[in-house]
């Protein structure tokens, strides 16, 4: 029996980060599906099983962080990978405690 391919969310507003994501994760077998919108997260998670999110912190509207509460909130059995530019200790606990 062949195993299904993971199914990846990712966040990130960045088109050309976000291209780069797709086709990588693809090429290692993954099924990743982009939103370039935090706001687009609920649609998506009543429309599709996610093994998986990749949120980038920085998106914008309400922000990364923000979705990651409410991520953890109604999803929490979903895994969230966090990513940012952001180098400081603050913001770094700050995703930390989420």
């Amino acid at each position: 029996m062949q195993e299904r391919e993971k199914r990846l969310l990712i966040v990130e507003n960045d088109e050309i980060l976000s291209s780069f994501l797709d086709k990588y994760l693809l090429k290692h077998g993954y099924e990743p599906v982009c939103i370039l919108n935090g706001d687009q997260i609920p649609a998506m998670l009543e429309k599709q099983r996610f093994d998986a999110i990749i949120l980038d912190l920085l998106i914008g509207g309400r922000g990364g962080l923000y979705w990651l509460k409410w991520i953890k909130q109604y999803h929490s059995y979903i895994p969230v990978v966090v990513t940012s530019s952001k180098t400081g200790e603050d913001d770094r606990l700050l995703g930390l405690k989420s």
